[in-house]
C-alpha cells in the first residue's frame, strides 16, 4: 500500500495553527475594517510564489474544533472563528499538492494581547502537546495499513524583520507497505507591535528549501512592518493541466531571473541585473549583485567546492567551519543552524567581521556531496547587506549541483 502523502498534507494544513481571530479590550478600538485591510496587504499572493498554483478555498472543516486549540491554551487570537481584523491568504500547491504553502496575519486590539499569542505559539511549536496531537490527527485520517511514527521538533533560524520571530519543523514519519515516507511542517511566525501572522509549509520526501521560506519569512515580516506591501491575486494561476493541477514547468526560470551553467556543473538562475564570473581550475563562480564601479563594496556571492584529502561529513565540515569563523579577530556570530541547499542537508551561518577590507557581513550555506564540501558565501557591506537578502534567499533555491 502506498503512502498517500498529498491527503496527510491536506490534513496538516489545517492544524498549522495560522487561523484566529482577533481580540482585546479597551475603550479606543482601532478599526477593525482597517485592521482587516492591514491583515490582507501582508498575507503571500501568487506573485510571491510564481511557480505554485492556487488553490480552491475549502470551508468543509468549517465551524468544526481544531484538536491542536488547547495547545495554545485556546488563545482567541490562534483559534478558530470568524476573522473581523485578520486574513487568511490564499494557499499554493505544486509537485500535484505534495507542497504546500500558506499564511495569515491578524491585528490584536492591543499589542499585549499580540504578544501573549505569540508566547503561546512559540511555545506549542516545541511542545509534546502538539506533536502527540499531530500524531493522534494524522492516524485518525488514515488509511488502513498506515504506521504514524513520533513527531519530532527542529528548530530553524530566520532573520529577525519583526520585534519577534521563531520558526520550527515538525517531521511525521510515515511507514506502508515498506514503504517510508517522512512529511515535513514548517511553521515561521512573527510579531510587529499588535500585528500577528505567519508563513506554513507543509511537503513530503525532502525538507523545503529553507532559503525559500526565509524569502518569504522576510517578505511578510516587511510588510507587517509597513516597509512593502502585497500584490494582490487578481484570481487563480493558470496551469500546465486542468485535469492535474501541476504547476508551470519546473525547469522553467524564474519571471525576472535569467537561468545560468557553470563549467563546474553548477546550475542557477539570477536576477538580470546580476553578472556571472565563471569558474576556473581552483577559483569559485562568483556571482556580483553590484556593478564594477558600485562603492563601498560590490556584493557578490560566490560558490566553491572545497577540494580535501578525503571525504568529510556534514558534522566535520560544519564543526570546523563555525570554529573557523569564532576564530576571527573581533568576529560576531549571527544567527546559525540546520538548512537545505540544492535538494541535500546544509547548515548556514551568518557573521560579521573585519576580513581584510574593512568590516563585511557574510552568510555562508554549505552542504556534502559525494563526500565534498560545497560552499556558497554573500558577502557585503553592512549598511546594504539586508537589502539584497531577499533576492539572495530566492538566488539560493535556484542552485543545482553536480553529484
Amino acid at each position: 500500500m502506498a503512502i498517500s502523502g498529498p491527503r496527510i498534507l491536506a490534513l496538516l494544513a489545517t492544524t498549522a495553527l495560522l487561523s484566529g481571530a482577533a481580540c482585546g479590550s479597551g475603550s479606543a478600538k482601532p478599526s477593525a475594517a482597517g485592521d482587516k485591510a492591514k491583515a490582507q496587504s501582508i498575507v503571500i499572493t501568487s506573485a510571491d510564489v510564481p511557480d505554485f498554483t492556487a488553490e480552491a478555498d475549502d470551508n468543509s472543516d468549517e465551524g468544526s474544533p481544531n484538536p491542536l486549540d488547547r495547545c495554545v491554551k485556546n488563545n482567541p487570537l490562534l483559534t478558530k472563528g470568524d476573522k473581523p481584523r485578520g486574513a487568511d491568504g490564499t494557499g499554493f500547491t505544486k509537485d500535484d499538492g505534495d507542497l504546500h504553502i500558506g499564511s495569515g496575519a491578524v491585528l490584536a486590539e492591543k499589542e499585549a494581547d499580540a504578544r501573549q499569542a505569540f508566547s503561546d505559539l512559540k511555545g506549542a511549536l516545541v511542545s509534546q502537546c502538539v506533536k502527540d496531537g499531530l500524531k493522534t490527527a494524522v492516524e485518525d485520517a488514515a488509511d488502513p495499513g498506515l504506521r504514524v511514527g513520533d513527531v519530532s521538533d527542529t528548530p530553524l533560524t530566520t532573520p529577525k524583520v519583526t520585534d519577534e520571530v521563531a520558526a520550527s519543523r515538525l517531521t511525521v514519519p510515515l511507514e506502508a507497505g515498506g514503504k517510508r515516507l517522512s512529511v515535513f511542517v514548517d511553521l515561521t511566525i512573527l510579531r510587529q507591535g499588535r500585528v500577528f501572522g505567519g508563513v506554513y509549509v507543509t511537503g513530503s520526501g525532502s525538507p523545503f528549501p529553507d532559503a525559500e521560506r526565509t524569502r518569504l519569512a522576510t517578505l511578510v515580516g516587511k510588510r507587517m512592518s509597513g516597509k512593502a506591501r502585497n500584490t494582490p491575486d487578481t484570481g487563480p494561476k493558470p496551469t500546465t493541466s486542468t485535469t492535474t493541477g501541476r504547476s508551470p514547468t519546473r525547469g522553467a526560470a524564474k519571471a525576472g531571473y535569467t537561468p545560468f551553467r557553470d563549467p563546474s556543473g553548477v546550475s542557477l538562475e539570477h536576477p538580470k541585473e546580476w553578472t556571472v564570473e565563471p569558474s576556473s581550475a581552483g577559483s569559485p563562480l562568483y556571482v556580483f549583485i553590484d556593478p564594477p564601479e558600485d562603492a563601498p563594496f560590490r556584493r557578490n556571492i560566490n560558490i566553491l567546492r572545497q577540494s580535501g584529502s578525503g571525504p568529510v561529513t556534514l558534522d566535520d565540515y560544519t564543526k570546523l567551519s563555525l570554529k573557523q569563523v569564532s576564530d576571527i579577530p573581533g568576529s560576531t556570530t549571527g544567527d546559525s543552524g540546520p538548512t537545505t541547499l540544492a535538494g541535500s542537508p546544509a547548515y548556514r551561518v551568518s557573521y560579521q567581521a573585519d576580513l581584510g577590507k574593512g568590516d563585511l557581513r557574510v552568510l555562508s550555506v554549505w552542504t556534502i556531496r559525494s563526500g565534498k564540501a560545497w560552499l556558497v558565501t554573500y558577502t557585503s557591506d553592512p549598511a546594504r547587506f539586508d537589502s539584497a537578502l531577499p533576492d539572495v534567499e530566492r538566488f539560493l533555491t535556484t542552485i543545482q549541483l553536480p553529484a
